[in-house]
């Protein structure tokens, strides 16, 4: 993944552009794999109480675990998910990816989480977003933090969200940088608003702006 230098490693890694696209290739498709892992139904057979579509509102996440298994399951699901997110990214930044390679690894387990797994993405998304720029997610973290402790857990998180790129762009980050950042965002926000398995509201301007916001349906 190194960058090409000067003269006769330049040339090395121009004969080897191929080798890394391969590589790159291979990453994105062992991240996919990776967010494949149903980790809230593992947690739940491991409770006993499996499938978690049988359970609540029927969404692997951690947020339908607390509701039904309890805090310690929940923490179990959300720290597997991050994870998903975290790996597959940081292992990329660790062997000196370019952006073009680090970006699809962040968003591929995101991605499969919410497109297979069939949840929201967010712990997933926290995971990526947390290895791809870490001082920026530090900074939108902060905000994600003092909402949750005012009780405000899903609007920070999307808030926070948000916010991610547009930090990354006051710290100066290249286009390309800010540009897959807003990738994983977009993700995040594609998995709040498809809404939940069982139970969901027929689409409106209200309904959409619940499940971004607040990661609910309204209530009636």
């Amino acid at each position: 993944f190194g960058r090409p230098g000067n003269g006769f490693e330049g040339d090395q890694a121009q004969m080897n552009r191929p080798l890394r696209i391969a590589a790159g290739i291979v990453g994105v498709g062992a991240a996919f794999a990776l967010g494949c892992v149903p980790s809230a139904e593992l947690v739940a057979r491991l409770y006993g109480r499996g499938p978690i579509v049988a359970l609540g509102n029927g969404n692997p996440g951690a947020a339908n675990v607390r509701r039904t298994l309890g805090m310690p399951a929940a923490l179990l699901v959300g720290a597997l998910d991050v994870s998903k997110g975290w790996l597959p990214t940081r292992m990329a930044k660790k062997l000196g990816a370019p952006d073009s390679i680090a970006g699809p690894m962040a968003m591929a387990p995101v991605a499969a989480h919410i497109l297979v797994v069939g949840g929201k993405g967010a712990a997933a998304a926290v995971g990526a977003a947390s290895a791809f720029d870490p001082l920026a997610m530090v900074i939108a973290g902060a905000g994600i933090v003092w909402g949750s402790i005012k009780r405000r857990h899903a609007p920070a998180v999307m808030a926070g969200g948000f916010a991610y790129p547009t930090i990354q762009w006051l710290l100066g980050r290249p286009r390309e940088h800010v540009l897959w950042s807003s990738g994983i965002i977009a993700l995040l926000v594609g998995g709040r608003l498809k809404g939940p398995r069982r139970g969901a509201k027929s689409l409106s301007g209200r309904v959409l702006w619940e499940r971004l916001w607040f990661d609910r349906e309204p209530v009636d």
